[in-house]
């Protein structure tokens, strides 16, 4: 039985996939989450709790983004996973999409990238989460593959 609330395949999941787990449990919900949605699927997963991505403005040596990129920039579709918190993703999920939005290089127009969000109550959320989907692959040029509720 499918854990995803709504439709659980988003469309145009091909080429090399990248699923993002931006939760703090490397083997919680988000994680069972993402291997059910890419079952069958070729990919890679990066856990962004076990990395240092600093915020915005913040430049240090061991910020671990630079890896993060090169991995978006291999691939042709990013899944994001995260929990919601307080009514909206995680901080690593926030911190992502802001380093990316700042730091990208160029890499993302024709990438394809999709969310799903899990939560005790994450209908609060899907709303924003939508709304945040649509401003940054319009502004990035990259096609939204929407959000999964799960």
């Amino acid at each position: 039985m499918s854990i995803f609330r709504k439709n659980t395949s988003f469309t145009k999941l091909d080429g090399k996939i990248l699923f993002i787990n931006a939760r703090e449990n490397a083997n919680g919900t988000t994680a069972r989450m993402g291997i059910e949605l890419l079952e069958g699927k070729d990919y890679q997963e990066i856990d962004l709790s076990k990395l240092k991505i600093y915020q915005l403005s913040q430049h240090f040596p061991d910020d671990h983004f630079d890896q993060v990129l090169q991995a978006i920039a291999e691939a042709d579709t990013i899944i994001l996973g995260s929990p919601i918190y307080w009514h909206s993703i995680s901080g690593y999920a926030k911190t992502f999409y802001e380093r990316l939005s700042h730091d990208s290089d160029g890499i993302l127009p024709g990438k394809k990238i999709g969310i799903f969000i899990h939560g005790s109550t994450p209908a609060d959320a899907v709303a924003a989460t939508e709304n945040l989907m649509y401003w940054f692959t319009q502004v990035e040029g990259m096609v939204n593959l929407g959000v999964q509720v799960g």
